[in-house]
């Protein structure tokens, strides 16, 4: 599906090219074309310098 959750989703169509169907997602459910999702969330240890780069940092866009 083209659907991101950013400002960025006129990028799609230039990253993958013009959409050439679109299906209803209820239905696709139904038809089992849906996946399971599994969610993991992985904590990683900064370097004294690299957090404080991080921090520095005024536009929140740049700490995604």
């Amino acid at each position: 599906t083209l659907l991101r959750e950013d400002e960025r989703i006129t990028d799609l169509n230039f990253l993958i090219g013009p959409k050439l169907y679109e299906a209803n997602w209820l239905d696709l459910v139904k038809g089992g074309f849906i996946a399971n999702v599994q969610c993991a969330e992985v904590w990683c240890p900064m370097t004294k310098e690299f957090f404080a780069e991080y921090l520095r940092k005024e536009n929140s866009k740049k700490k995604q």
